[in-house]
């Protein structure tokens, strides 16, 4: 079982705060939510995994193709506070390069917000 909580932020930023595993049983539904919030015209998405406590390789793949389908669309997926076990495992499989990866909604946002007052 997974769960969300959606927040809309400004910046065209919406907060998405993950509970529950990322594995074959959830991780399509997070992708639709991904793709969903960038149909809508959000271009910055940000996966809180905070209270995630697994990722599987399917889950993996699928923040990989939400990561894709962002891209396709100017936009880009941030994740934050993520657990030390599963940091760990993105680590191991170089996410922490592909991704933007914060310790902190704030400085996620913050980040968010400095990137739009450059652009």
């Amino acid at each position: 079982m997974i769960d969300f909580e959606r927040i809309s932020k400004e910046n065209n930023t919406v907060l998405i705060r993950v509970d529950g595993n990322l594995d074959d049983t959830t991780t399509n539904y997070i992708f639709e939510c991904v793709k969903d919030e960038l149909e809508t015209g959000v271009r910055n998405v940000v996966l809180n995994l905070a209270n995630v406590g697994y990722v599987s390789s399917v889950g993996l793949g699928e923040l990989v193709r939400a990561k894709s389908r962002a891209a396709k669309v100017g936009g880009t997926i941030y994740l934050c506070e993520i657990n030390n076990p599963v940091l760990e495992v993105l680590s191991l499989v170089s996410f922490d390069k592909l991704f933007n990866i914060y310790p902190t909604e704030g400085e996620t946002l913050e980040a968010i917000a400095a990137k739009a007052s450059t652009a």
